[in-house]
């Protein structure tokens, strides 16, 4: 046997006993909001690929030579190989200390996989019970706006919105913060990610939602329910959420 399956051996076993919910759906969605309501009321340990990404820049552009940023989180999405086993020995490394605290751990993976390419590797490597995986999914032109009007603190990756909209239907609230432009847990200068802006916007979620369908294909191949949720209240609806799966 080869190193490389002995090695994939001994990660998958680390986890097992793990159980764990998926919940997809493209940029604006409310996911990362319930993923971490979950982890804040539910006692679920939050997974997210992405904040990993934030939080390791500097780390991930040297370990993949890749030099720009920007560069390295359309590889996130776009399923570059080096850049996507140096993302996942981050989560190995998060979700070890997690196990190490908690024995029957429960996990809410925020927004992975995006690809069937990380869908592959997350299964090769973790023996995670996947008991359901659960679609955000509001309008398009509703995302849109969602990220036209998203800032997000650089530091500590609190997200803030603008955007408001009430009628029959939508009872979404505006997320400012206290101070402009500055962050209420750190009191860092607010940013716009530069995949929110105006020109990227729609290329970006006609491509995250065509790859999100072959991931839910993929989760249904293996006997994983899939269910689709439409958070028309925004975070109001977590309650809701809950009491449906």
């Amino acid at each position: 046997m080869r190193f490389g399956d002995i090695k994939k051996q001994m990660l998958k076993k680390k986890f097992e006993g793990c159980r764990g919910i998926v919940l997809l759906g493209v940029p604006g969605c409310f996911k990362t909001s319930y993923a971490r309501e979950l982890e804040k009321s539910r006692g679920y340990f939050r997974l997210s690929l992405g904040e990993l990404f934030f939080k390791n820049k500097q780390k991930m552009n040297k370990e993949t030579n890749v030099d720009s940023f920007e560069s390295q989180l359309a590889s996130l999405e776009h399923s570059a190989p080096v850049d996507q086993l140096a993302l996942f020995d981050l989560a190995y490394d998060a979700l070890e200390k997690a196990k190490k605290e908690q024995q029957n751990l429960k996990i809410v993976i925020d927004g992975t996989p995006k690809t069937d390419t990380q869908l592959r590797i997350f299964e090769q490597l973790f023996d995670i019970s996947i008991l359901k995986v659960v679609t955000l999914s509001l309008p398009l032109e509703v995302s849109v706006r969602l990220l036209l009007n998203r800032e997000i603190c650089p530091s500590c990756l609190k997200t803030y919105n603008s955007f408001f909209l009430k009628d029959q239907k939508f009872d979404i609230e505006a997320l400012l913060p206290k101070v402009t432009q500055t962050c209420d847990n750190c009191s860092t200068i607010l940013t716009k990610r530069p995949q929110d802006l105006k020109g990227e916007i729609l290329k970006r979620l006609t491509f995250l939602q065509s790859n999100q369908v072959q991931v839910l294909k993929g989760f249904e191949s293996r006997g994983v329910k899939t269910f689709t949720f439409q958070p028309f209240k925004g975070i109001k609806d977590f309650d809701r959420f809950v009491n449906e799966f």
